[in-house]
């Protein structure tokens, strides 16, 4: 099997398109959700499961857990949109950014972060209001130190780093939804998608990699806008053909009907929640009848899945949190459940 089997149907799905075709593509055309087999967390695909117990202290107590970062052996943990805690492989404690404030190098909020290595070390990239801000660690006092910041004229909402000289925005306030900027000029490159507010739902992952293609959901439905850098075009896709899954025109016709309360009615359909790829492994995670049902496969061609019943409080699934979390080599959930009060959750890696 190939590495990179999933990897290379979507970059066949996406150059095969010509440009002037109106019609989206599907994207895994493989996938038949009435065919796939029902199976278990012990499964072979979960196989090798780690669990990180992390250091618990008050430097680095983890309130509500945003996202989850893992980059060169370490995980970054961003919560309640104000701290990031970095910790070792191991789980041990390392670092915390916090500058929450309005002075030089502070911010009022973190809308999204990432690990960025294109330059000597590593460094956090983080989005506040119009500004990208970028941080690097002091390993003498492991003081995260602020370098400088990137302004624009955009309210940037999350964001990709695409290469040393572009970046990938989502933005909420402008005509078109996404936005490619040059780095070094701040001037913007290309923008995309018309302003759709039900396709702006905020995700902890919000632009999916794949290699160099970079996944963009239309907020529950069953559509997304995948991005390729190698040739700098946009391209709207379906995930697959399947009637029963929330379309682009049903959840438009939901807000448009119930305007900020359509989310509150999107559980009466089947949809889509987030897509997780690792490598040659994919998990979709979907919804339907009170049922969160996460479709799995690591060939593209044969599908499984588990159903987890979401009112059930007494057990939670970590599956739940999979799509909260970026790993160029594996999938990485965490877990409250079973621990003490004050304590920080555990992540499990597989």
């Amino acid at each position: 099997m190939d590495k990179n089997i999933i990897c290379i149907c979507l970059f066949t799905a996406f150059f095969s398109c010509t440009p002037n075709k109106e019609a989206p593509s599907c994207l895994l055309q493989s996938f038949l959700p009435q065919k796939s087999q029902e199976s278990s967390i012990d499964d072979p695909f979960f196989g090798n499961m780690k669990h990180i117990y992390l250091e618990t202290n008050d430097s680095c107590l983890i309130g509500r857990v945003n996202k989850i970062v893992k980059s060169n052996g370490n995980y970054y943990i961003l919560s309640d949109d104000r701290n990031i805690d970095m910790f070792d492989d191991d789980g041990s404690f390392i670092s915390r950014l916090n500058k929450l404030g309005g002075g030089p190098g502070e911010y009022a909020d973190i809308g999204d972060f990432n690990i960025v290595d294109i330059y000597d070390e590593s460094e956090i990239w983080i989005c506040d209001f119009d500004k990208i801000k970028r941080y690097k660690l002091n390993p003498a006092n492991r003081v995260w130190n602020f370098i400088s910041d990137l302004s624009f004229d955009i309210m940037i909402n999350k964001f990709a780093v695409i290469n040393k000289n572009s970046l990938l925005l989502m933005t909420g306030r402008e005509e078109k939804s996404l936005t490619v900027v040059d780095i070094n000029t701040n001037n913007v490159e290309k923008t995309f998608l018309d302003k759709e507010i039900p396709f702006l739902t905020f995700k902890s992952v919000q632009f999916t990699p794949c290699d160099s293609l970079f996944l963009f959901p239309l907020g529950q439905a069953n559509g997304l806008v995948a991005y390729s850098p190698i040739n700098g075009e946009f391209r709207k896709m379906t995930y697959f053909e399947d009637q029963n899954f929330l379309s682009e025109k049903e959840l438009l016709d939901l807000f448009r009907e119930y305007e900020y309360d359509f989310l509150g009615k999107i559980s009466n359909h089947t949809y889509i929640r987030h897509i997780a790829i690792s490598g040659d492994r994919m998990i979709l995670d979907t919804f339907s009848d009170g049922y969160r049902i996460f479709y799995f496969t690591d060939d593209n061609i044969n599908w499984k899945y588990i159903k987890c019943n979401v009112g059930n409080d007494i057990e939670p699934n970590p599956l739940l949190t999979v799509g909260m979390s970026i790993s160029s080599d594996s999938f990485i959930m965490f877990d409250y459940n079973h621990k003490a009060d004050q304590e920080n959750p555990y992540l499990i890696e597989f």
